[in-house]
This record gives structure tokens, sequence and C-alpha cells, in this order.
């Protein structure tokens, strides 16, 4: 892992999956499309967990660090614990400018 690194398509898919089951129920679709259609990568985001970039999105690299270690498992609920927020608000903030 190192910062600036995008996750591959096939692990974006996955965790898309899951992020689409933790947003409320009828985000979920979009959710699990721009999750999986948009970049995510590893960033130092300092107090943050994950946050919303031009081009999709960043999830904090102390996750890796702290979490990772705990089983791959854990890592993967932990980044979508992040994400669902973040993902949450950047659907209603387009929803709203559209």
């Amino acid at each position: 892992m190192r910062i600036g690194k995008p996750f591959p398509p096939p692990l974006r898919a996955a965790l898309a999956e899951l992020v689409a089951e933790a947003v409320p129920a009828p985000l979920a679709a979009d959710a699990r499309r721009v999750v999986a259609e948009r970049e995510l990568a590893w960033a130092d985001l300092g107090g943050r967990l994950a946050r919303r970039t031009p081009a999709g999105f960043d999830v904090h690299a102390i996750l890796w660090q702290r979490i990772a270690p705990l089983g791959l498992a854990r890592l993967a609920l932990a980044i979508v614990e992040a994400l669902a927020p973040v993902v949450t608000t950047a659907l209603l903030a387009e929803l709203t400018q559209a």
C-alpha cells in the first residue's frame, strides 16, 4: 500500500457491493455504481477517514496500518464504514445539483 495508489477495479467492485448495503436503501444502486466506477485511492487525510475527490474517493491509509493486521475482512468493513457517509453525502449533493 502506498499513498496515492488506486484500488484495482475488482476490489472497487467488491467494496461497492458492501457500500451499497451501508447507505440508505434509496441510494444503494447509485452508491454501488459510483464506488465501482470512480477512482478510489489511499491518502493521508489527517483527521478524516475518507473524502470525496474530483475523480472519486480517498480512504485514509491509517486504516491499512491499524486495521489490516486484524484481517482483510475487518479492513474491508472499516473501509466501507469510512466510505458510506462520504458516498451518501456525494450522491445527495449530485442529486441536488441535477
